[in-house]
């Protein structure tokens, strides 16, 4: 591995642990979310993480859940997040199953603009909404 490849992947590696949030460019969802099609003007959706394990390469991919406002009279979601500055405003993950794999290098914070980048809002789960996703993770990810 080189040099820059470790270092990147140590000062990542912390940062994209099961739980985190992240805020993801459209055209990221479109390129690695199986069945994701683009709609609207919108430039992202939030993501969360379901890396389980660490991170051994810098080209490995992490597994993310993709997030979205919920659907009137929709059933079901993994996980519903609130936006603490406004907490009427729900988030929900689950309703596309299957994780989307992006490449650390989306993450990446030498680039000058990520189109990956930590949810401003809320940069984790909390330990109760951690465990309801990880109950959700066994029942419904096809495990490598």
């Amino acid at each position: 591995m080189e040099a820059l490849d470790e270092l990147a992947l140590r000062l990542l590696s912390p940062r994209v642990c099961f739980g985190t949030l992240w805020w993801v460019g459209e055209d990221v969802w479109e390129t690695y979310q199986e069945n994701y099609r683009r709609w609207g003007d919108r430039e992202g959706h939030p993501g969360v993480s379901l890396l389980l394990g660490r991170l051994l390469l810098y080209r490995d991919r992490l597994p993310m859940l993709f997030g979205r406002s919920p659907k009137l009279g929709q059933t079901g979601p993994v996980l519903a997040v609130c936006n603490p500055r406004k907490p009427s405003r729900l988030t929900v993950f689950g309703t596309l199953v299957e994780p989307a794999r992006i490449p650390l290098r989306e993450l990446d914070p030498g680039e000058t603009e990520p189109r990956v980048q930590p949810w401003e809002f809320k940069p984790q789960l909390d330990p109760n909404e951690k465990t309801a996703l990880l109950a959700w993770y066994d029942r419904n990810v096809k495990k490598p």
